[in-house]
């Protein structure tokens, strides 16, 4: 018998996910070659003069415009600073609507016993309500409903490796069997949950949240303020899908390392 047989089996998800592994940090330095700045042009010195001095005028100007001989210059609105406001009165009215919209068998598995969680998945696409008529007994049911089995099972682990308990996160989707929420109805959901943290699950997810164009590699394990919702405390919190982690184990580490801060933040590291 080998001493790798003697190797007791593991025992945590994080175990699981990364063997020997460890999530040491190594501070790495590198020498930086000094740039020359770059001239302006006067063209450019001008165009730069101007572009201030409107500035400047504009945040002087109650209306937000700025006449000169030969036109005007308007001060445009960033639809991302603009707040939301919800549709619905209350959050049972806009319960009833989700209920409308993607079922109640749905709507009753992905958040049975989870009126205030502290984390909230957002994947890509729930899967039709009859794979529920099929359960399988070490999947819960808003697993199994959000993706296929292998993957379920996964997410699953990884949830429970965060020490989350079942009532402290919920799962949603872009998309559900009513088709594609806009960019609105998924900030309302946001705003209506009020989780700590929203964990978009992939690229899709993420920029449909944060409405940046940013590839997912440069923005997951960062934290941001939720765009349109200045009022609420929650962070977002991107990580890669789990059916890539699932068929990329040189994710692992990563994902597992991205993890950890959402739990140090929420006390449970």
């Amino acid at each position: 018998m080998s001493v790798f047989d003697k190797k007791p089996a593991p025992i945590t998800f994080a175990e699981a996910l990364l063997g020997d592994l460890t999530l040491e940090t190594v501070g790495l330095t590198e020498d930086v070659e000094s740039t020359p700045v770059p001239v302006l042009t006067e063209r450019a010195l001008v165009l730069e003069s101007f572009a201030r001095f409107a500035q400047e005028k504009i945040a002087e100007s109650p209306e937000g415009v700025v006449k000169f001989p030969g036109g005007e210059i308007v001060k445009r609105e960033d639809p991302a600073a603009v707040p939301l406001e919800r549709r619905f009165a209350d959050r049972t009215a806009w319960e009833q609507q989700q209920r409308l919209r993607m079922g109640s068998r749905a709507w009753d598995a992905l958040t049975s016993g989870k009126s205030t969680p502290l984390v909230l998945f957002v994947g890509e696409a729930l899967r039709e309500d009859s794979v529920l008529d099929q359960p399988i007994e070490a999947i819960r049911p808003e697993f199994l409903l959000s993706f296929i089995p292998p993957v379920a099972d996964l997410f699953q682990k990884m949830v429970q490796a965060m020490k989350l308990s079942q009532s402290e996160y919920v799962l949603m989707a872009l998309k559900d069997q009513s088709g594609e929420k806009t960019p609105e109805e998924l900030l309302e959901d946001i705003s209506w949950w009020s989780p700590q943290f929203v964990v978009p699950l992939g690229a899709q997810a993420c920029q449909a949240i944060l409405g940046q164009r940013e590839r997912l590699a440069s923005v997951h394990g960062k934290f941001y303020p939720v765009p349109r919702l200045t009022s609420l405390s929650t962070q977002v919190a991107p990580l890669f899908h789990p059916s890539v982690i699932a068929s990329n184990t040189n994710m692992k580490k990563s994902t597992w390392a991205d993890m950890q801060k959402i739990m140090q933040a929420l006390g449970k590291a």
